[in-house]
């Protein structure tokens, strides 16, 4: 290729956490070989076929989803579930170039696209990122969805504390076998459920045990509580909106035009997630009243105007954020079903934990949330299979409450 396209240009971006003066706290690389990385990118997606386990970069799967179905579980029937959170240090840039060449030809890629790969590394003045986890822990990787894999972020659970440890022990030597390295300060501990002294090692270092982690933009709790994700998903949101006040807030643009954006900028990020949270009425209150004082803010108006919630909402015919949450369930529900067996979402659904519900009031599961969403919107397990029909029914609702404001 030109020598244009072998030279890269590495963009600083911290990752807002961290200390400012860390390199290991930046990310981004922006290569100018992107088109040929995409067309080639595009050819291998039709030829290797990976780990089930795999969620980073695979259409239709999230991570996030099935460790959460994994956690309330277990929650459910009391039992406790041990869980490590794996960061690779420097991922892209320590993977050796020769695990590279290994990984693709068992993978039966033909030698053309091998070579072609090769490219992109000669005489590069940066390094294309790209990770073999697959083939190097494929033979160390437990059944869906106790091991979960995103890139360099990985999450191994288990029943026992012992098993956990002995799992990252041998994740820790395989890495460094192939020239990888697991970064220890990132990696933590995680025990949800009733909690016990200690943590576990690797390498003779103990990992930091914590009662809450931050996995992939959502907050993952030791009791499996989400209130505190809906709370981090309003900071979120509030963080957006302020990017975009300047259209919101501004009297000059057309309402139409604001609803627009706050629908399509503001509201996702609130509602990233929430598909798997197992509401209750503090998630919805604190959700509620998130986007009430957008929409006052947006249009100029105070309590001391005394307009009702109602009348805010008729002016830009924003529908309520948690009529959204029941239409966004419902419609990552249908998709679970209308997906092939080796979906990692409804492998957790499918998920059977021996033991029986302790006595008392349960708690509010994800599963009691959807069933009140199917018998409001009048669907079915079998209706699914029809995308239109069921799609029409998550909206039904929505539209509704649109058409009485």
């Amino acid at each position: 290729p030109p020598e244009t396209w072998q030279t890269s240009i590495t963009v600083p971006i911290w990752k807002d956490k961290g200390d400012v003066n860390d390199c290991s706290n930046y990310k981004l690389l922006c290569h100018t070989m992107k088109i040929f990385e995409r067309v080639l990118d595009a050819q291998l997606r039709t030829i290797i076929d990976i780990s089930p386990n795999q969620c980073s970069f695979v259409k239709n799967c999230r991570t996030i989803d099935a460790a959460r179905l994994l956690m309330e579980r277990h929650h459910e029937k009391r039992k406790t579930i041990h869980m490590a959170f794996h960061n690779l240090e420097k991922a892209f840039d320590r993977v050796p170039h020769n695990l590279i060449w290994l990984a693709l030809r068992q993978r039966h890629v033909p030698e053309a696209y091998v070579s072609w790969i090769k490219l992109l590394y000669r005489e590069a003045t940066s390094s294309v990122r790209c990770v073999c986890m697959d083939t190097v822990t494929k033979d160390i990787q437990t059944r869906r969805p106790w091991t979960l894999l995103y890139a360099n972020d990985v999450m191994i659970a288990s029943e026992t504390q012992h098993g956990l440890e002995q799992q990252v022990q041998e994740w820790k030597m395989r890495l460094e076998r192939f020239g990888m390295k697991l970064n220890i300060q990132k990696t933590e501990y995680l025990e949800c459920g009733d909690q016990t002294d200690g943590t576990i090692a690797a390498g003779g270092v103990q990992l930091n045990k914590v009662t809450q982690f931050k996995y992939l933009g959502s907050c993952v709790n030791s009791d499996c509580a989400t209130l505190q994700d809906a709370k981090t998903r309003v900071s979120a949101a509030w963080m957006k909106w302020r990017q975009v006040t300047g259209v919101l807030c501004d009297k000059k643009i057309p309402l139409r035009l604001k609803s627009k954006v706050y629908r399509s900028v503001v509201r996702p990020v609130a509602l990233y997630g929430t598909e798997c949270w197992p509401t209750t009425k503090k998630h919805e209150q604190a959700l509620h009243m998130m986007e009430m004082k957008m929409l006052r803010w947006t249009l100029g108006l105070t309590r001391l105007d005394h307009v009702m919630n109602e009348e805010v909402r008729k002016t830009p015919k924003v529908v309520p954020i948690t009529e959204k949450m029941r239409e966004l369930r419902l419609r990552w529900y249908g998709h679970v079903l209308r997906s092939n067996d080796t979906l990692m979402a409804e492998t957790a659904l499918e998920l059977n934990v021996e033991g029986c519900r302790p006595r008392g009031r349960p708690f509010t599961r994800w599963l009691d949330r959807l069933k009140d969403n199917t018998r409001l919107a009048k669907v079915t397990c079998r209706d699914a299979a029809d995308r239109t029909k069921w799609k029409n029914r998550c909206k039904q609702a929505d539209s509704t409450q649109v058409g009485k404001m």
